[in-house]
């Protein structure tokens, strides 16, 4: 069957709109490349106080978050033992609190959706190779099917009513209010937490910023090019 002039010339004008619309696309996303993190943590957005809530600390006692933010810029991060990621997420922490804890940097992880006595062991088999605070979630792993404990667990208070995978890692600032948060680990996240720090006005070494920073309010705002944040 022969194809018809009108019918070919149709359809090199979709591919040729197709097109069109991919290069637009690609344009915009050079032009405003998307940030690594969110400024939101479920229903709580940027700007938000974060409130406060009971862990219990690795001795079994219950201690509030602000008194372990206390005025200072906090890296809140809510891992597991069994979730892989998070244990890769590990080292990079440990490195941040051992280059920025004497700067008001504080490192906080949320054991949770686990067992007590899973978080307890990895105590013991990390006793000397993690120095930044790591505290348990009184809920502990909800059982399957309760959403009352999951809606209990201190993620989902934040989130109020979200729900997020692991590891998900939040910037508070030293108001206490929430800068941005982003999910999983591997290098993007490492840009997305730099990004977050220096929005909430932590100093940063050369070699820690980011490739692109984009400020509070990226949304609205192009990204700043690598320039802005040379030395």
């Amino acid at each position: 069957m022969k194809v018809s002039d009108a019918i070919l010339a149709q359809g090199k004008e979709q591919v040729g709109k197709q097109e069109q619309a991919r290069a637009a696309s690609t344009a915009a996303a050079i032009k405003k490349p998307k940030a690594p993190f969110y400024e939101s943590y479920g229903k709580l957005k940027a700007g938000e106080l974060v409130p406060d809530f009971t862990v219990l600390t690795p001795e079994g006692k219950e201690a509030k978050f602000s008194d372990y933010a206390k005025g200072k810029t906090v890296i809140l991060d809510f891992w597991a033992t069994w979730c892989g990621p998070c244990q890769k997420a590990m080292p990079h922490y440990e490195e941040i609190h051992r280059k920025y804890g004497s700067k008001d940097v504080v490192i906080l992880g949320v054991c949770g959706f686990d067992t007590r006595a899973n978080y307890d062991q990895w105590l013991i088999e990390n006793k000397n190779k993690y120095t930044f605070a790591t505290v348990f979630d009184p809920v502990g792993k909800p059982p399957s099917g309760d959403k009352e404990a999951m809606r209990k667990t201190i993620m989902m208070q934040l989130t109020r009513g979200a729900v997020t995978p692991l590891p998900t890692t939040l910037v508070i600032n030293s108001a206490g209010k929430l800068v941005g948060s982003y999910v999983g680990y591997s290098e993007a996240t490492h840009d997305g937490l730099a990004n977050l720090l220096m929005i909430a006005g932590v100093e940063l070494a050369y070699e820690d910023k980011p490739k692109i920073f984009f400020p509070a309010g990226y949304t609205a705002k192009p990204a700043v090019t690598p320039a802005a944040v040379a030395k």
